[in-house]
């Protein structure tokens, strides 16, 4: 009901056929089913307000011309921890510098899928995957108060984006 009466040359607005319940990548499955797309498709949180455009730009080039099957969106983990991972925390040991740290945490702000990757699996992802490193800002999201509180200061500040 929320899309009713608005019309854009830049948005086009499909009926889904998925339910609240499913997983985003069913929906995805869903949407790629009806539209026939065999392009890449980025899949991009808009809860993420900062995410780089180039960096999705680049990812997508780099997955339409065959260098990788997939891209996503990554923050190197020890960087920022979430409460599901708090226990792992030893405050004695100092975070490791950026150069010590090899795995990465999808922080699910966009990746970049060849349709009939998810179509034939259900997943964002199939290797080779390209893990495309994050900035700070990029990770704030608008899923709790504080996030919208600080979100309105760096848009307040004048910050370039």
């Amino acid at each position: 009901d929320i899309i009713i009466g608005i019309h854009s040359k830049k948005l086009n607005f499909i009926k889904s056929i998925s339910d609240e319940s499913q997983t985003s990548e069913q929906i995805i499955k869903d949407y790629l089913s009806i539209t026939k797309i065999v392009e890449p498709v980025v899949y991009y949180n808009l809860m993420f307000p900062f995410t780089q455009i180039d960096k999705l730009y680049e990812a997508f080039v780099d997955v339409k011309l065959g260098k990788f099957e997939s891209s996503i969106g990554v923050i190197p983990k020890g960087v920022v921890w979430s409460e599901d991972n708090i226990a792992e925390i030893d405050s004695s040991i100092p975070t490791p510098s950026q150069d010590e740290i090899n795995t990465g945490l999808d922080i699910g702000s966009f990746c970049v899928i060849k349709p009939k990757n998810i179509l034939s699996g259900l997943r964002r992802t199939t290797l080779p995957i390209k893990a495309v490193p994050l900035a700070s800002r990029e990770l704030v999201n608008m899923r709790s108060g504080d996030d919208k509180d600080l979100y309105q200061l760096i848009v307040s500040s004048g910050m370039p984006l």
